[in-house]
């Protein structure tokens, strides 16, 4: 895609999803990644909006309050978040980069998990239709932080126009390039891509990121372009093979260039589901009693009980995020390589251990990790029958088995015997069914997924 010269300093984007934080006593991949790029001082564990590295290098950015819940982050449908804040997380991120970026000295490196893997493909999309705008400075010589904010806000907005006008190739979009920005491949005798690196779990959005549109109703706004284009070089994409909710469709990645569509693209499918595949932990309602009152009371009767992941299958989806890293980072400037190895040795062992493997695919039965979530269960199938064919209830948790659309997708194989493993089995270690069956058939299963199995037919 693009020719890549000695190494530079990178300037590293790390944007998080929902379901994490200090209440769920959790951390996502994306968290952990940040962790190990802030190195010995660790990620801050407050709950601001956003995280500056000491020396600049790096800009970590929560995507949901710690506070929220999935009720509230999944469907957004009950408290609205959504457009306003995409729009802000996006401007934040990009104007950072705006500040750091120099293609002479610095080299991007983005991460995303979930809504941040949305938001740092839309930033990218900002890069390939605006490039990287240079800081607006002021008479003084000093740079002018109102009007370079101003200007980041008129890129994301061209970036979402529809207009022919403010397509990438346009010659608006060429006009507005060279008068504000740094030069992108094709723009002049420019041969690197600014983005070396982008390396996303899960990235859902397919049908886009479900919002509540006040009186027009739930909508589902997709990314203004799927493709990812030549300002990225490498991609890396891990893909939940067992997630069965609709509204979380994965939003895969292809390449519009004569390159084709997969070059520098890979894009593996791991067994789990999104929260297994992205490290997150959630509770379905919170703080409807005041906290000191609720932890009184008996967990078997009120608490909103929190939703694990399947950590063998968090950890397996990060050690190859690492190795993507430490393939493309010979020098060690995003994360040192003694940290680097040290991490991977601790992956290896913790799978192999096998011993947290979370609560599976609960969407069948989410409503029992709700307070008193077995009782409202039980009087509702009582009362109503199949309960869950009720439309609102669908629109929030239908479900359905994901399709890896290609034959000669990278797939996992989880049920054979992995050599970087010292040839254990995955399935075994996080104990996966030995074959997919529908809920219908079998209850009691803890991934009734039948991607996988589909995909094995069809090959």
């Amino acid at each position: 895609m693009s020719y890549r010269g000695p190494a530079k300093n990178p300037l590293i984007v790390l944007s998080d999803g929902v379901w994490t934080g200090r209440e769920a006593n959790s951390e996502s991949n994306v968290q952990r990644l940040a962790s190990l790029v802030w190195g010995e001082s660790g990620l801050p564990r407050d709950d601001d909006f956003a995280h500056l590295h000491p020396t600049g290098k790096a800009h970590y950015v929560n995507s949901v309050p710690v506070g929220s819940t999935f009720m509230e982050s999944s469907s957004h449908v009950i408290h609205g978040l959504n457009v306003q804040d995409i729009e802000h997380q996006c401007i934040d991120t990009y104007e950072y980069l705006v500040h750091g970026y120099t293609p002479q000295e610095t080299e991007i490196w983005m991460f995303g998990v979930s809504k941040g893997a949305f938001i740092v493909r839309s930033v990218a999309g900002m890069i390939n239709n605006c490039g990287i705008v240079k800081p607006v400075y002021s008479l003084n010589g000093d740079v002018d932080v109102d009007k370079t904010h101003r200007l980041c806000q008129q890129v994301y907005r061209i970036y979402q126009c529809p207009s022919e006008a403010n397509t990438p190739k346009s010659e608006q979009s060429r006009i507005f390039r060279r008068k504000h920005s740094w030069a992108l491949i094709g723009d002049g005798d420019v041969v690197e891509s600014p983005i070396r690196f982008m390396g996303i779990f899960d990235s859902v959005g397919e049908r886009g990121i479900p919002e509540f549109a006040g009186a027009v109703g739930a909508d589902w706004p997709k990314l203004h372009n799927q493709h990812v284009s030549s300002v990225v070089s490498e991609v890396y994409h891990a893909v939940s093979l067992h997630d069965r909710l609709y509204a979380y469709q994965p939003c895969l990645i292809s390449r519009d260039t004569e390159y084709g569509p997969s070059y520098g693209i890979t894009e593996r499918w791991f067994p789990g589901t999104h929260y297994d595949i992205c490290r997150q932990s959630f509770k379905i309602v919170r703080g409807v009693l005041p906290q000191r009152l609720e932890s009184l009371l008996p967990a078997w009767a009120w608490s909103s009980k929190t939703i694990q992941p399947n950590e063998v299958l968090s950890d397996l989806v990060f050690k190859w995020m690492l190795e993507c890293i430490d393939t493309h980072d010979p020098s060690g400037l995003v994360i040192p390589k003694n940290t680097l190895y040290r991490e991977l040795d601790g992956l290896k062992h913790s799978i192999l251990e096998g011993r947290n493997t979370g609560d599976g695919d609960v969407y069948d039965h989410i409503l029992q990790f709700a307070p008193f979530g077995r009782y409202f269960d039980l009087v509702l199938s009582t009362a109503f029958g199949n309960w869950q064919d009720n439309q609102l209830y669908k629109m929030l948790f239908a479900c359905r088995p994901r399709l890896v659309p290609e034959f000669n997708a990278s797939v996992y194989n989880y049920r054979g015997p992995d050599p970087n493993l010292d040839g254990k089995i995955i399935q075994k270690l996080a104990n996966l069914p030995s074959s997919s069956t529908t809920p219908e058939k079998q209850p009691e299963t803890r991934y009734p997924s039948t991607s996988y199995d589909g995909w094995l037919l069809r090959r």
